[in-house]
């Protein structure tokens, strides 16, 4: 059995027990751009397996990185835009499965950053989800699970 196989198995786990997608519902998933392979064959198999809307949010710890040295005031970094939070309450109340990578392509890129600043950025942003990871995650209202996802890092 060849690696892309062994991919395909893994995303087919994810969908139909780490999951359980059923027909009809909207799955997103969380991953860093070098995931884009698993999250390929995830976002196939949860089509197959009857999802009605996949959502995929990509994001890149280097532009996180930028985003923290360059900001011109901490409250730029308590920024977090209104679509976040409505897109995540939807969820909520879609009953979607949320789906997160973990393995980072940099895993250190925020170490040397001061970690007021980073603190600012993580606690707004898990502020501004309260509703998600109070009823979503807390109170079961979606299906979510959090998968490795090995790097080269």
């Amino acid at each position: 059995m060849n690696f892309e196989e062994k991919l395909e198995i893994y995303a087919e786990l994810l969908v139909r027990h780490g999951m359980n997608v059923q027909p009809g519902q909207v799955v997103n998933i969380g991953a860093e751009l070098a995931h884009r392979p698993i999250v390929e064959k995830v976002v196939r198999a949860a089509y197959r397996h009857g999802a009605r809307f996949v959502n995929v949010d990509f994001v890149d710890p280097l532009l996180t990185k930028i985003r923290i040295e360059e900001s011109q005031s901490s409250e730029y970094l308590k920024y977090v835009p209104r679509y976040v939070p409505i897109k995540y309450d939807d969820f909520v109340e879609e009953g979607a499965c949320i789906l997160r990578f973990t393995g980072s392509e940099h895993p250190g890129c925020l170490a040397n950053l001061p970690a007021e600043k980073v603190n600012d950025l993580q606690a707004a942003i898990r502020q501004s989800l309260k509703k998600y990871y109070v009823e979503g995650v807390g109170k079961s209202k979606v299906q979510w699970t959090v998968a490795a996802c090995a790097t080269v890092e």
